[in-house]
């Protein structure tokens, strides 16, 4: 395992969900996209400080699913995720750009924020826990 790698994602993660959290409170207008894409990157490298923790190699993805594919090995319970992380995955790339297609509602950017990877019933939160 390596420590110093899982704990350098853990800590960029949770700046990400930290800063997404802060913008969603302070009620900014119209950075729903911001917030969304902020929960995306924390999911990501919450996912990717597990896999680093059981020493598997860091691919360059923004697809949650990909990384959950391989934290399932570790852990089946990963697989409940998998809906969310669907959800989250096109907040990566496709809405940080104008051509973008998404009118990201209220409603939507809670639910990122709601559902992140280390949530109280997550497997994610399990491991953080006790890692």
């Amino acid at each position: 395992m390596n420590m110093e790698v899982y704990n350098e994602w853990a800590e960029i993660a949770e700046r990400d969900y930290d800063l997404a959290k802060k913008i969603f409170d302070l009620h900014w207008p119209k950075q729903n996209t911001s917030i969304c894409f902020h929960c995306q990157q924390s999911a990501e490298k919450y996912l990717k400080a597990y896999l680093a923790y059981h020493n598997e190699p860091i691919v360059k993805t923004h697809i949650l699913k990909e990384l959950i594919e391989v934290c399932v090995k570790y852990d089946k319970d990963f697989d409940t995720l998998r809906a969310f992380c669907t959800y989250l995955t096109p907040f990566a790339v496709q809405i940080r750009y104008p051509d973008s297609t998404f009118d990201i509602t209220d409603v939507e950017a809670k639910k990122a924020l709601d559902n992140r990877t280390h949530n109280s019933d997550s497997p994610v939160n399990k491991f953080f826990i006790t890692a």
